[in-house]
């Protein structure tokens, strides 16, 4: 029941951005599902996002970023990049442990200028045990993928990720840790 109510609070709070989304991610394996949400970027080009991702035999992790973003070449030709931090919320079922950790991070995407329907992203966030609380000591969350533009504001894209986490008094396990295949809608 725990962790159904703050499941429940983040949908909820990730749902309110729905109708200013200027992003929405979906994808999954075998046995996860990783949704997120970003609105626009401000004009300031301070970026918020929200995600969860849920792992049936694992657990769940809630995120909330903030990020300076902008393009990272000085001719604008597409390498958007993307630093700042994500607070995780963290509810393990494995080892039954519940925590949370600030990483620090960034993401990044690359449109190929000749071959503009295709581009990379990924992201990568990193929290030690001093940026982390409650059960939780260590935290990373890391991802790469292609992707193909099917229509302008719609990607499909394979990718890799590894989401660990390291619980006081337990080992560190894998939360998720594989391929997954997806879709990007550009609202």
């Amino acid at each position: 029941m725990h962790d159904t109510r703050w499941l429940i609070a983040v949908l909820l709070t990730v749902t309110s951005f729905i109708s200013h989304a200027s992003e929405f991610n979906f994808d999954l394996s075998s046995d996860t599902v990783d949704l997120s949400f970003t609105p626009p970027v401000s004009e300031n080009g301070l970026q918020m996002d929200f995600g969860l991702l849920h792992n049936q035999d694992e657990g769940s992790v809630a995120a909330a970023g903030l990020h300076v973003v902008d393009d990272a070449t000085a001719d604008g030709r597409g390498f958007i990049v993307g630093l700042g931090g994500k607070l995780f919320v963290i509810d393990s079922d494995r080892a039954n442990d519940t925590g949370g950790a600030i990483g620090v991070g960034a993401h990044f995407r690359y449109v190929f200028p000749s071959y503009n329907r295709i581009s990379v992203g990924g992201e990568a966030y990193y929290a030690p045990d001093i940026l982390a609380f409650a059960d939780t000591q260590e935290f990373l969350r890391f991802a790469v993928r292609g992707e193909y533009a099917v229509l302008r504001q719609a990607r499909v894209f394979l990718g890799y990720r590894k989401v660990a986490s390291n619980f006081k008094g337990t080992r560190s396990f894998d939360l998720d840790n594989g391929l997954h295949v997806g879709l990007n809608i550009e609202f």
